[in-house]
């Protein structure tokens, strides 16, 4: 009798507890190239200089962070391609499905960009779900609404310690002298990644510096 009992517990443990890699699915959506419902690939040739198997419908590449907490590091970060209609393929596999090596049910899920503030799940997200982060009901802390979409919020380019994570005058100073220079290519003071700094860059972070932007997610 106790033998038996022994084998049900641990078929149980077995069965029940199972560890799992953490496996996710995101959508994302940056201010910057988005028009309408999806996203320009104007960068997917300068990706391709420095870059291996890049998606032709690539826009640029973002690195994913799952945490137990979004009040504490990264518990782990995987680098994916972004693509044009928000979703995120693994940047060696090209899976859409993200593979972590940590296990777990359920983790905190960051997006951060180069030149974009980061943006976060408001919950944890569940093991071998989707974490919709252009619904801004999943979204923690305030967001930008276009066309009906939460996004990530475009003009973080002056990256120093302190202002790491608003945008201000500095981001503004930093896009206007860039587009006086009349610099193109694969830039950080490309609010729009179109390739070339210009008015339209100009006036994407001279409105989101004046309303201050910042993010709470570090």
């Amino acid at each position: 009798m106790i033998k038996k009992q022994f084998l049900i517990t641990f078929l149980f443990l077995l069965f029940f507890t199972k560890s799992y890699a953490f496996e996710v699915k995101i959508k994302v959506l940056l201010e910057g190239p988005l028009q309408g419902s999806s996203m320009t690939t104007l960068l997917v040739n300068e990706l391709k200089k420095n870059h291996a198997n890049v998606p032709n419908d690539a826009v640029d590449i973002v690195n994913i962070e799952i945490r137990t907490s979004l009040s504490t590091n990264p518990l782990e970060t995987k680098k994916g391609f972004l693509l044009k209609d928000g979703s995120v393929v693994d940047y060696a596999t090209l899976s859409p499905i993200l593979h972590f090596s940590a296990t777990g049910n359920a983790y905190y899920v960051v997006v951060k960009h180069r030149n974009h503030l980061p943006i976060a799940s408001k919950n944890v997200v569940s093991h071998q779900s989707t974490c919709d982060l252009t619904n801004a009901q999943n979204v923690f802390g305030d967001t930008k609404i276009l066309h009906g979409k939460a996004v990530m919020i475009a003009g973080n380019v002056h990256n120093e310690t302190g202002d790491m994570y608003e945008i201000n005058a500095s981001d503004f100073y930093v896009v206007s002298k860039a587009k006086d220079d009349q610099l193109t290519g694969y830039i950080i003071q490309d609010a729009n990644l179109d390739g070339i700094v210009n008015e339209k860059d100009f006036q994407i972070v001279k409105s989101n510096a004046e309303k201050l932007y910042f993010s709470q997610i570090q």
